[in-house]
C-alpha cells in the first residue's frame, strides 16, 4: 500500500525548500533571453513544440496546426470545453463541491468553505480557478493530450503556517516534461528550451502542478483529435488538387476565329492589337475581319469534379472528433447522407463526452482544494476530511425540449375547440382581473 503520508511529506519538503510564487513561462521559451521569445510574451504566438507525441515531433506540429487551422477540429475541441462551462442560456457555470456524499455523509464545513474560495478567488481580473477559467485546460487536454496549470502560493498572514492559493497560469503544452518514479509519482515537471536537458531549463515543483490528461496511458495523455492527423494531412493535398482542378474547369477560355485565308502574321498582328486593347481597359469595340467570330469555348465538365469534391468531404468528415454530431457543421453529411439525430444517439453519445471531459477537470480540482486544506488546516485535519466530491450542474440533453413541448401543447390545443374556449375564457378573467 502506498504511503501517502510520506510521499506528500517528502514534496512538501522540497516545496518548502524552493520557493512558491509562479516559476513558469506561460509561452515557450525556446531561445531563452531572445527578441522572439519576448514578444511571444506579448503577443499570442503558437507554441513551438519541443516535446514530440509518440515519439515523432511533426505530430506535436500537427496537431497545433490542426487546430489552428482546421475548421472542424477547431469547432469542435471549442464547442465542447465552452458546452462544459455554460448553460442553454449562456450563463456561465462551474463546478462546485456537494455538502454531502452519495452514501450521505456531510462534508465537513471547512472544505465546503475552502472550495467556495477557490471558485471566487481572483488574481487581479483572473479567475484562479472558479468561472471558466479551466476552459483552455479542457481545450488543450482534448487537443493536445495534456494541459499545464501552475499554482502560486504564497503568505497571505502574519503567521508561518499562512499560506494560500493566490495565483495560476497555463503553460504551454509541449514544453513541459512529466517525470515519475518506480510507483507511477510524480517526482517533478521541468519546462524545456530544447528536446534534451540544458541549463536554461525550469524545474517546477508537482504540488503545485496541475496535470489534465486525456485517456492518459502512460506520463501523457491521448489527444483526442490524434486519429484525425492522417485524414488532415490528405486533406491538405486533397484541397490544392481541388482547387486546381476548379479553375481550369472553371475558367472557360475565348475564342477567337479567324477567317481560313489569314495568315499567321494576321493572327499575331491580331492577338498583339487584341491585348493592347485589354490593358488599357474595358474593350467596348472590336473591329473585325470578315467571317471572324468571338465566343467561349464550351465547358465540358459535367461532374467531372464530384468525385474529387466528395472525397474531400469525406477527408473532412474523418477531422471531426469523435462522439461530436456532425450536425454542427452545416454542409457536412454522415455516412448515411443526411444530418439528421436519429432516436437522440447522437446527443447522448457528444453529453458522454462533456461528463469525461468534466471528470478530468475535477479530479486535478480536488488536488487545488486538498492542497488549500493543508495549508490552512494541517494534513491531519485533511486525513480526516478528505472524503468530498467535485460536481457540476446538470448538463441540458436536448435545449429544444422545452420548446418542442410548447409547440406541441399549442397544436393539440389548436386542433381542440374546447381548450381554445377555455384558454380563452382564462385569458379574459385574467384580463379583468387586471383592469
Amino acid at each position: 500500500m502506498v504511503n501517502y503520508s510520506k510521499i506528500f511529506n517528502k514534496i512538501w519538503s522540497l516545496f518548502r525548500r524552493q520557493g512558491t510564487g509562479l516559476q513558469g513561462v506561460r509561452q515557450s521559451i525556446m531561445y531563452p533571453n531572445s527578441q522572439s521569445n519576448n514578444l511571444k510574451l506579448h503577443y499570442d504566438i503558437p507554441e513551438t513544440p519541443i516535446r514530440p507525441v509518440y515519439g515523432d515531433l511533426n505530430n506535436s506540429y500537427d496537431l497545433l496546426e490542426m487546430y489552428h487551422w482546421c475548421l472542424w477540429v477547431r469547432h469542435s475541441i471549442d464547442t465542447v470545453a465552452a458546452d462544459c462551462f455554460q448553460e442553454v442560456g449562456g450563463q456561465v457555470t462551474s463546478w462546485y463541491v456537494s455538502d454531502t456524499l452519495n452514501d450521505g455523509t456531510k462534508v465537513a464545513p471547512e472544505i465546503l468553505e475552502i472550495a467556495k474560495e477557490l471558485t471566487y478567488s481572483r488574481n487581479g481580473k483572473d479567475l484562479i480557478l472558479g468561472g471558466d477559467a479551466l476552459m483552455r485546460a479542457a481545450i488543450e487536454c482534448l487537443a493536445f493530450g495534456d494541459s499545464f496549470l501552475e499554482l502560486g502560493l504564497d503568505k497571505v498572514g502574519e503567521n508561518s503556517s499562512d499560506w494560500d492559493i493566490v495565483s495560476s497560469q497555463f503553460l504551454p503544452p509541449f514544453s513541459i516534461f512529466a517525470e515519475r518514479d518506480a510507483q507511477s509519482q510524480a517526482v517533478k515537471y521541468i519546462q524545456r528550451t530544447k528536446l534534451t536537458p540544458s541549463e536554461n531549463d525550469i524545474e517546477l515543483n508537482p504540488v503545485k502542478i496541475l496535470h489534465f490528461r486525456y485517456k492518459p496511458r502512460g506520463l501523457y495523455g491521448n489527444p483526442i483529435t490524434f486519429p484525425a492527423l492522417e485524414p488532415w494531412r490528405k486533406f491538405k493535398e486533397a484541397s490544392i488538387s481541388l482547387e486546381t482542378a476548379a479553375k481550369d474547369v472553371g475558367i472557360v477560355p475565348w475564342l477567337h476565329i479567324l477567317p481560313k485565308d489569314k495568315t499567321e502574321q494576321d493572327r499575331i498582328d491580331y492577338m498583339e492589337r487584341h491585348e493592347s486593347m485589354s490593358s488599357s481597359g474595358i474593350i467596348t469595340n472590336m473591329y473585325l475581319f470578315n467571317d471572324s467570330d468571338i465566343r467561349k469555348a464550351v465547358s465540358g465538365s459535367g461532374d467531372s469534379l464530384e468525385s474529387l469534391t466528395n472525397y474531400s468531404i469525406q477527408l473532412a468528415n474523418q477531422c471531426i472528433p469523435p462522439r461530436v454530431p456532425v450536425w454542427l457543421f452545416p454542409g457536412l453529411t454522415d455516412a448515411s447522407g443526411n444530418t439528421r439525430d436519429i432516436l437522440g444517439q447522437p446527443a447522448l453519445t457528444y453529453s458522454r463526452l462533456i461528463a469525461e471531459v468534466r471528470s478530468l477537470l475535477g479530479e486535478q480540482i480536488r488536488w487545488a482544494i486538498c492542497l488549500k486544506v493543508v495549508l490552512r488546516y494541517g494534513y491531519d485535519f485533511y486525513l480526516e476530511n478528505r472524503n468530498f466530491d467535485v460536481k457540476w450542474p446538470e448538463w441540458v440533453l436536448t435545449p429544444l425540449s422545452d420548446y418542442v413541448r410548447n409547440m406541441n401543447e399549442s397544436t393539440n390545443n389548436a386542433s381542440n375547440p374546447e381548450n381554445n374556449q377555455q384558454n380563452n375564457s382564462q385569458q379574459e378573467n385574467k384580463e379583468n382581473e387586471q383592469i
